[in-house]
């Protein structure tokens, strides 16, 4: 299963439209669509000013710089598992 997570405008008519790149090709899907009104803001984030506000994630203190990698991280899942919208 995947999740993925797409700002939307709905129109005057009323029908909102998807369009979404997935992996998947001539295969069937069950889709699950929620949905969520979306606050308008009162001035628009240019894209350095929303790399400024994004929290970064940090590690506990307890494991902070004690993890040693022993392989390829890379390899670990193959690229057709990868979300393309993140």
């Amino acid at each position: 299963m995947q999740s993925i997570t797409v700002r939307s405008h709905v129109g005057a008519d009323g029908i909102l439209h998807l369009e979404l790149p997935i992996a998947a090709k001539e295969q069937e899907l069950e889709v699950t669509v929620l949905y969520q009104p979306v606050q308008a803001e009162s001035q628009p984030q240019s894209s350095e000013a929303l790399k400024h506000s994004t929290k970064k994630r940090q590690p506990h203190p307890d494991i902070a710089g004690k993890m040693k990698i022993t392989g390829d991280i890379f390899d670990s899942i193959p690229a057709a598992d990868w979300n393309p919208s993140a």
